[in-house]
């Protein structure tokens, strides 16, 4: 049931929120998916359950739109299921805002492994929780035995290295 809001809903016509409000949720559904989706509608009524979609694609005239659609039973005060509250969240942004994140961080992981200089990520105690191709290679370790550590580890001890290494620290 839940594979038939996959392949999109083509919407001749958006809508306007007076024209939906009274009618069957069925109206504005294409007649091919009419079916599926009144058998999951069918089904929150009868067993109570609510039906939660994260990811619907709407073709309207003003475009492509990502839906995430939530179906749950309206119950009254002696908990009798009387009809259902559908909630349609437009997420057309959020995916897309989602992929420039993930497209940046991409090129940000590139550029970090791609450096010939070895950078070192500690978090605010000076543990390493990140190190790139070339610090590996220039320090012998491996990746795994550098993360977790504590950078003053890789000290040289002498006196005015350490001094330095806590004063970046600090």
């Amino acid at each position: 049931m839940e594979g038939f809001f996959n392949s999109g809903w083509k919407v001749g016509v958006e809508l306007k929120r007076e024209e939906q409000i009274g009618k069957d949720i069925l109206y504005q559904m294409p007649e091919r998916l009419k079916e599926a989706s009144s058998k999951i509608y069918d089904q929150v009524l009868t067993e109570g359950i609510s039906y939660e979609h994260p990811n619907i694609t709407f073709e309207g005239n003003k475009g492509r739109f990502i839906y995430s659609v939530k179906i749950s039973p309206l119950r009254d005060l002696k908990n009798m299921i009387g009809g259902a509250i559908i909630t349609r969240e437009d997420i057309t942004q959020k995916r897309a805002l989602e992929q420039e994140i993930k497209e940046t961080r991409d090129y940000l992981e590139s550029i970090f492994e791609a450096s010939v200089d070895g950078i070192i990520v500690t978090d605010y105690k000076g543990v390493i929780t990140r190190v790139n191709s070339a610090a590996v290679r220039m320090l012998g370790y491996s990746r795994e035995e550098l993360i977790g550590i504590h950078s003053m580890e890789l000290s040289t001890k002498i006196p005015e290295h350490l001094a330095a290494q806590r004063e970046m620290l600090a």
